[in-house]
């Protein structure tokens, strides 16, 4: 058994010290965020997470997980220590680092004697080398080990994943380190440190510009009255290419992929490249969001008072709003003067930055669907493909739906008299 700090509570954070107390080690979790550390010693998860809370609740129980707000306690009784702070993305695109560079800096002598620094945050590429300065302790090892978890199957992610990447000067802490995850079975990338940081920034973007590229051809399709999803299957049955994010949508958005696109052009800037394919991906993006838009505007007659929008997080399975496509798109709405009423089964707070007067946040699917004239499916949460579409038009002023996850029975909505619109079809 390993005693093992986890420093911050977010997703990453919480996730990876449940994850390796389940492996039987022993874990702190540290976060100077007091109020969330209350809340999880009472047993409950500041955020939404399938499978999370049951995992806390039963290391919490069986005590090899335990929280504190003191970073310092955590660290003196540990042997290895997983960084879980957030990297923000600054103004010019680049990582703020100021987290991980102010604990280092604070707290470097409350590591123990021959320590094992674990970096999970996604850093800029090149940082390990600047922290590890930060750390200036010879007797300690530093590694980065990025993280590749999906909000929503975070648990799942962890426990069985594709490989794991290891980067470090030390031989001997990359053993460390792999012996851990008890997984014999599963690829292990060792590298250098700057590779693993690179091979984080490089995944998240092929999987950014995949979507980018489906939701492109979706747009095609529609122009030549081609069906995506024939397509779509046709391409992921190719080895080469495979299946996963090739479902057109809204676009992309979360905590990952905004930023790490843009950080890997920042960084690419930075040694006087362009990264012509990532940037590409980036603004397909932001034209899907428009075209979105504008399929949903575009349904209204001139009479169109109202817009029901059916999902606020960025993905099913989280109640992170991030970057969602779904907040961009209901706010654009919004602020053409159409009243915009929101629902999502997960969300309960909206960002704090002023949101446009004709938005509401309601808390039902009838008081989303009551008098709307059209409906948008922005997140693909089950409830919502589950929707009786005679049921919901009896609550709508007209029958139209703007289906851009492309989840609800077509002919079903279409025998119930809507107007039904998808992407790519």
């Amino acid at each position: 058994m390993n005693s093992i700090a986890v420093i911050g509570a977010g997703f990453v954070g919480l996730t990876t010290a449940a994850c390796l107390a389940e492996l039987g080690h022993n874990v702190i979790c540290s976060d100077v965020n007091q109020d969330r550390i209350a809340q999880l010693i009472h047993g409950r998860i500041p955020f939404f997470e399938p499978d999370l809370a049951p995992l806390v609740a039963q290391n919490m129980s069986r005590g090899s997980l335990r929280f504190t707000s003191q970073n310092s306690h955590a660290l003196q009784e540990s042997s290895i220590v997983f960084i879980c702070l957030p990297t923000p993305s600054l103004p010019d695109g680049s990582a703020d680092t100021s987290y991980i560079e102010r604990f280092l800096t604070v707290n470097r002598s409350d590591f123990t004697e021959r320590c094992i620094i674990v970096m999970k945050s996604t850093v800029p590429i090149g940082a390990g080398n600047r922290f590890e300065a930060l750390i200036a302790r010879d007797d300690c090892n530093y590694v980065s080990n990025p993280e590749f978890l999906r909000e929503g199957r975070a648990v799942h992610d962890f426990q069985n994943p594709d490989r794991i990447v290891i980067g470090s000067r030390s031989r001997e802490a990359i053993s460390s380190v792999r012996n851990l995850f008890k997984l014999e079975s599963v690829p292990v990338v060792e590298t250098e440190l700057s590779s693993a940081e690179m091979i984080k920034y490089a995944s998240n973007s092929f999987l950014s510009l995949k979507i980018s590229f489906i939701n492109e051809i979706a747009l095609l399709c529609e122009k030549a009255q081609i069906n995506v999803h024939e397509v779509a299957r046709g391409i992921g049955l190719d080895t080469r290419i495979g299946s996963a994010f090739l479902m057109p949508g809204p676009g992309w958005g979360g905590s990952c992929f905004p930023k790490d696109t843009s950080e890997l052009v920042q960084y690419a800037h930075s040694k006087g490249l362009q990264l012509r394919t990532v940037e590409a991906a980036i603004e397909a993006n932001h034209d899907q969001k428009r075209n979105i838009v504008e399929k949903i505007v575009s349904s209204c007659d001139s009479s169109c008072a109202q817009v029901g929008i059916l999902g606020l997080a960025f993905k099913a399975g989280t109640d992170d709003i991030r970057e969602s496509p779904a907040i961009a798109i209901a706010e654009a709405i919004a602020n053409r003067g159409i009243s915009v009423f929101a629902f999502d089964p997960m969300v309960r707070r909206l960002p704090i930055r002023t949101l446009p007067t004709t938005f509401t946040h309601v808390e039902s699917l009838e008081r989303v669907c009551a008098g709307s004239d059209v409906l948008a499916v922005l997140t693909e949460w089950p409830d919502f493909s589950a929707l009786d579409p005679n049921q919901v038009g009896k609550l709508m002023s007209r029958r139209v739906v703007v289906d851009a996850r492309n989840i609800l029975q077509r002919r079903a909505w279409e025998e119930a008299g809507f107007t039904y619109i998808g992407v790519g079809n």
